[in-house]
């Protein structure tokens, strides 16, 4: 677990140049704000959008060579993809808390009602999205490196893209998707299990692929 954390650790100081992403999101958030956007659409923003900035860290790593570095340190294949994981996503969990913070900030000065079920399913409905998205990408990358992931990297939000455009083209979908609405609560039980789920799936996934790389 300690070279794991100190994966993550080593994540972060490679990536201090794309930190300025955030700001970029920090705008966006706001301006959504100030548009009327719901806490929910706050919530799958910010799962796209990091989901798009985190693949920066392969494109670092693949530049940098640092697989070297990786080796000269004795950290092993498991501790590396772990320790990427906790990386990822502690800057989604990050973004997320603020993003929502944010999106409660204005709609309380601007008289605005927000209720603890609208937060919880905006942080579920977001984890799932960023879990399908990146339960994907990272395996792919994990397998072929970035230059050569760049084109199957896309396929995730394809999918993911389908899914939600899905309820506005089909009855069925769309009467499901309502009735999910109703009982937020167990939907967004269904959401926390699917992303845990998916993302365990995903790390076991990645260290196979990451072996057959090597």
């Amino acid at each position: 677990m300690s070279y794991s954390v100190k994966m993550a650790k080593l994540d972060f100081y490679t990536f201090k140049s794309q930190f300025l992403n955030y700001v970029a999101l920090a705008f966006m958030i706001m301006m959504f704000c100030y548009m009327g956007s719901s806490i929910i659409t706050l919530g799958i923003t910010v799962s796209w959008f990091i989901a798009l900035v985190m693949t920066n860290i392969f494109v670092v790593q693949e530049k940098n060579n640092l697989e070297r570095l990786y080796a000269s340190l004795s950290i092993d294949l498991e501790n590396i993809i772990y320790g990427r994981y906790l990386f990822i996503f502690a800057n989604y969990v990050v973004a997320l808390a603020v993003s929502i913070s944010i999106g409660v900030g204005v709609s309380l000065f601007r008289n605005i009602p927000v209720s603890f079920m609208e937060i919880l399913t905006a942080c579920s409905v977001s984890l799932l999205i960023f879990s399908m998205i990146m339960g994907i990408q990272i395996p792919i990358y994990f397998r072929y490196g970035y230059t050569k992931a760049k084109v199957r990297g896309m396929i995730p939000y394809l999918f993911v893209l389908g899914i939600i455009i899905l309820p506005s083209f089909t009855k069925v979908f769309s009467s499901a998707f309502a009735f999910m609405m109703q009982h937020q609560l167990a939907m967004n039980v269904v959401c926390l299990l699917m992303s845990a789920i998916i993302l365990f799936v995903s790390y076991k996934t990645a260290i196979s692929c990451y072996k057959k790389r090597k």
